[in-house]
């Protein structure tokens, strides 16, 4: 569920629980916009609408999104940063699924390039692979599951190197 982030307004988010709620027993999980990749590896609560009360009141899998929008310049330098030293960051995420009673993480890292961002390499491409895999084994041992967004248009993303993770979802991106 993109929220206020893809121009829904509360009417709109309101229909899409209720959606959810009517399909749910076809609908068994949700990704939602929730929290934000911030500096120094930091995770960051989004001032959107809270949906994981509700989904988990339907019997869904709540996955909050951690999202790099709106794409700043320098988001693959906080990337860096978490492959560097994954733990913080890891255990502020099961922080957060234990206060918000989330079943787990989807993983939406989509580092630009233009104004000034650099360009993935492909050492980040295995650096966040081997982040992923830290990161799913961690939430398996927090009882949590793990998911990522992946696409073609960058190389941050070996599809290889992140099939051989302990990741539980992968999504694809049009």
């Amino acid at each position: 569920m993109c929220l206020e982030r893809c121009g829904d307004n509360s009417t709109q988010i309101t229909a899409q629980l209720q959606q959810f709620a009517t399909n749910r027993t076809v609908l068994n999980a949700v990704s939602f916009e929730d929290f934000n990749l911030a500096a120094n590896a930091t995770l960051f609560k989004n001032n959107l609408t809270q949906v994981a009360a509700s989904l988990n009141s339907y019997g869904a899998e709540t996955l909050a999104m951690v999202s790099s929008y709106p794409y700043p310049p320098e988001f693959l330098t906080w990337m860096r940063q978490v492959f560097a030293t994954p733990q913080p960051f890891i255990d502020q995420c099961i922080a957060a699924a234990k206060r918000e009673k989330l079943r787990g993480f989807n993983i939406d890292w989509e580092p630009t390039t233009g104004n000034g961002a650099p360009a993935p390499t492909a050492q980040d491409s295995a650096d966040y692979a081997a982040f992923l895999d830290t990161f799913s084994k961690a939430m398996h041992a927090a009882g949590l599951v793990a998911s990522v967004d992946v696409a073609s248009w960058s190389p941050i993303w070996n599809f290889t190197a992140i099939a051989a993770t302990d990741i539980d979802y992968i999504m694809t991106m049009r």
